[in-house]
């Protein structure tokens, strides 16, 4: 007897439900909330930043906002940071509903771009709130914040917390299980009765003498989606399409707004038993960038 359509959708369903969100980066589409939140970290709404940041995209392409933010600088200029994946070549920045009228770069430092905008004198340096840059070396195991406009909460400013810094190695290509998670999912999926096709096949090739075609670290790999070269570090964090340009501050910086960088490729969380640190690359500002930040007047301490 043959399933019926029900049914097979049920099947299609639990086999489908821990490679959603690996699909979902190649598709563009939004991600499901529980995909792309950590058991440590959480989006949370918060308007304390609000002041603070900018919608940012490509001009032609108004359907995929991102995040920017307003640096704080000794010249009193409206300067603009966001990721330069984002914007490409004709940058598009709007606060609280105004769009700038015109947007100038200052500094490039691989993903990371600082622009000085104008918004037709409609708003002044004074009415907005800044960030700075923070002035030290970031360290592993850090506590850390991310600000930014994600996908799939309808446009509103969220706030990750508790995320920790983590070496660029902990991350993975997003479209290929690690060989530690495939043994992880494995395990899972026998006790939970799931499909174990991925699995099985796995193990047929090991017994043919091929090797397992499992992930390595970003780092081990030869080629890399242009994004990944652009991320130092890794971060175990809610973020998803549509953080990218947003600040990564320090966590004990909530008054003083230090920025240590700024997420770089987003890698959504997968369901089932798998570790918490897959998913967010991190651009962080390296010495000889924020050496010319000083000399344009932008903040740093």
């Amino acid at each position: 007897m043959r399933p019926s359509a029900a049914e097979g959708g049920r099947a299609w369903r639990s086999f489908a439900t821990p490679f959603l969100c690996l699909a979902v980066l190649l598709t563009g589409a939004p991600a499901p909330a529980g995909a792309v939140e950590f058991e440590n970290s959480k989006f949370r709404r918060d308007a304390a930043y609000g002041s603070s940041m900018v919608r940012a995209w490509e001009k032609g392409r108004s359907s995929a906002k991102a995040s920017a933010f307003f640096l704080a600088n000794k010249n009193r200029r409206l300067l603009v940071m966001t990721a330069r994946h984002v914007v490409g070549r004709s940058p598009v920045f709007q606060y609280r509903g105004r769009r700038a009228t015109s947007a100038r770069q200052l500094l490039r430092d691989r993903d990371v771009a600082i622009y000085e905008v104008s918004f037709g004198g409609a708003v002044r340096y004074d009415a907005v709130g800044k960030f700075h840059i923070a002035r030290g070396r970031p360290r592993l195991g850090q506590n850390l914040q991310v600000v930014g406009y994600p996908k799939g909460f309808s446009g509103a400013l969220m706030v990750s917390r508790n995320c920790q810094l983590m070496p660029k190695n902990r991350m993975l290509h997003p479209t290929f299980f690690g060989c530690v998670d495939l043994d992880r999912w494995c395990d899972y999926a026998r006790k939970a009765n799931k499909s174990r096709t991925t699995c099985e096949r796995d193990a047929k090739s090991v017994r043919r003498g091929r090797g397992r075609q499992c992930a390595r670290p970003v780092a081990e790999r030869k080629t890399r989606h242009e994004r990944h070269a652009h991320s130092n570090y890794t971060m175990n964090c809610a973020v998803r399409l549509g953080s990218s340009g947003g600040p990564v501050i320090l966590a004990s910086s909530r008054r003083s707004r230090a920025v240590i960088g700024m997420p770089s490729a987003v890698f959504a969380r997968v369901y089932g038993p798998f570790p918490a640190n897959l998913g967010v690359g991190v651009a962080t500002f390296s010495q000889g960038f924020k050496a010319r930040a000083q000399r344009f007047g932008i903040v740093v301490r």
